[in-house]
């Protein structure tokens, strides 16, 4: 708790000196099985603040997170990107099969403050990639998350990606590669694995965006995260932007499917 509070005032004294920022607010909900039997719930509510200089950026994600069913007996993060499961995880969730009823596991609930990610980033432009956009970036999830209740992994992980952005008159492809270093972790496997996305962005308006992508992430022992994702962007004005997506799993590793309403006011 003492090195969240240390990195939350780091982040909160920055912004002195931006020049802009955003704040926005997202509620998802998803269902799983994870290759299970019973089905896993999962409510998110994040709290996205960010702060621009330039060409360079900060952001603190803050997710509130409601687990329900299996999730909460095994500790299924709400972030794709862990869902991976090890045998002693695997062990526990057969132990609470056998010694209580499927319906009292299914009504399994814990909630509260998940980890918390700090990011930051650099936009790479240059005159002459007028039609390209590259940012360079740095993702530090930290470990305040309640171990006790599995809302955390107890480990803090770093993510170094690299986003690809070409604008080609209404149409915009999109690439994404990434290395995430996990920290040791009692709970949860704490190997470092890496992943890429890809997607398309359908400018139909001036106001609306329409997107569709798939993630794959490269986890230990051939074990792969495959998901689809879709989403729809309104800007209905000029200072605020709707973003509707939706979320479809190709793999036990992945939800099942999910969808997620986010609003972001720009200052």
């Amino acid at each position: 708790m003492v090195k969240f509070l240390l990195l939350l005032v780091c982040f909160i004294s920055i912004p002195l000196w931006s020049t802009d920022y955003s704040v926005g607010l997202e509620h998802s909900e998803s269902e799983s099985h994870f290759g299970f039997g019973l089905k896993s719930r999962i409510t998110i509510d994040t709290l996205d603040l960010s702060a621009y200089y330039d060409d360079f950026y900060i952001s603190a994600y803050i997710p509130y997170a409601k687990l329900e069913g299996p999730a909460a007996i095994v500790g299924i993060l709400p972030t794709r990107d862990r869902v991976l499961f090890s045998s002693n995880r695997v062990d526990t969730y057969l132990d609470a099969i056998v010694n209580n009823s499927a319906a009292s596991v299914s009504n399994s609930e814990v909630s509260g403050l998940s980890d918390v990610t700090l990011s930051s980033g650099y936009y790479l432009n240059d005159s002459l990639f007028d039609n390209y956009l590259l940012t360079l970036s740095l993702d530090i999830k930290l470990d305040n998350g309640d171990e006790q209740k599995l809302l955390g992994t107890g480990s803090i992980d770093y993510t170094l990606k690299l986003d690809w952005q070409y604008y080609i008159n209404d149409w915009t492809p999109s690439v994404t590669v990434g290395s995430v270093f996990v920290g040791d972790s009692e709970l949860f496997d704490s190997s470092d694995y890496y992943y890429t996305q890809a997607g398309l962005y359908y400018t139909a308006t001036e106001t609306l965006t329409l997107g569709a992508g798939m993630y794959l992430g490269f986890l230990k022992n051939d074990t792969d995260i495959k998901q689809l994702e879709y989403s729809l962007s309104y800007q209905f004005s000029e200072s605020g932007l709707l973003n509707l997506s939706y979320q479809n799993g190709l793999s036990n590793t992945a939800i099942d499917n999910g969808w997620s309403l986010a609003l972001y006011g720009y200052f």
